[in-house]
């Protein structure tokens, strides 16, 4: 299988976010994607983010579009994308998400994004973005560093 890193553009801001901080910020970006998509994003169907050591899932969903990812601290802090959707398809709309959320993980404690796709057409969209093959062995497909 082909591995994806992606080389971030320079983070917005050298300081690192509180962990208070870091969790809100997830709250915000539900905001921020109604925002750019003109619609009324929700998460986690309407309840709250339950904030784990281990694992905490986030799934943020509009009319046409859903985002789902899993926040990860141990062994080292990740986050994978899990589902990415966004209709219509080809508008611009999954790369404007996907940059500004990529940009607004460069202040968290949060090392890389990771990702699995076996779909030729998502490929492309991801390779769009930067993402390039990656010499370490990781369980999923695609994945990047976050600059810091």
């Amino acid at each position: 299988m082909e591995r994806i890193t992606w080389h971030f553009p320079p983070a917005i801001s050298s300081r690192k976010l509180t962990r208070e901080s870091e969790q809100q910020l997830f709250y915000q970006l539900a905001i921020e994607f109604s925002d750019i998509l003109n619609r009324n994003v929700q998460i986690n169907n309407g309840l709250p983010i339950l904030f784990e050591d281990r694992v905490t899932l986030v799934h943020y969903q509009a009319k046409q579009f859903e985002l789902t990812i899993n926040l990860r601290k141990d062994p080292e802090p990740i986050v994978n994308i899990s589902q990415l959707s966004v209709q219509p398809q080809n508008q611009g709309l999954g790369t404007k998400i996907v940059t500004h959320f990529l940009r607004r993980l460069s202040d968290t404690s949060y090392e890389r994004v990771i990702l699995d796709t076996r779909n030729d057409e998502d490929r492309r969209f991801w390779r769009s973005l930067g993402f390039k093959p990656s010499d370490r062995d990781w369980h999923l497909d695609w994945f990047f560093k976050i600059p810091h």
